[in-house]
């Protein structure tokens, strides 16, 4: 199932200016909701050894299904998103509170050394 079907995008419905006045169409909301899950699991999957192509490439695929459908909403919102996830990148030598992997390996030294 392509992005496009996954959320059942309409043509851009966004009304000039709407993203930042209005809420957001479900659907666009959905696919926003699941663009930033998946740029925290790429960089978590970066960081830790785990498929990050695959996810990469499923990321690429729905950025650009939100940028066919909602262009407006992507031309203002794409660059922000490139700053949010290169903040996200780490390794396991810098660990961040925002990755899940790096949490629980905290937690579980604090057991440890308790």
């Amino acid at each position: 199932m392509s992005p496009n079907e996954q959320f059942d995008q309409a043509p851009d419905d966004l009304p000039p200016g709407g993203s930042s006045v209005m809420p957001l169409p479900p659907r666009l909301a959905v696919a926003v909701a699941r663009r930033h899950a998946l740029a925290a699991h790429w960089a978590e999957s970066m960081a830790h050894g785990g498929p990050g192509a695959e996810i990469f490439q499923e990321l690429a695929d729905l950025e650009e299904a939100i940028a066919e459908a909602w262009p407006r909403f992507w031309d203002e919102h794409a660059h922000d998103w490139a700053i949010r996830d290169a903040g996200l990148i780490h390794s396991e030598a810098t660990p961040t509170a925002a990755c899940r992997t790096c949490t629980l390996q905290s937690a579980a030294w604090r057991r440890e050394a308790a």
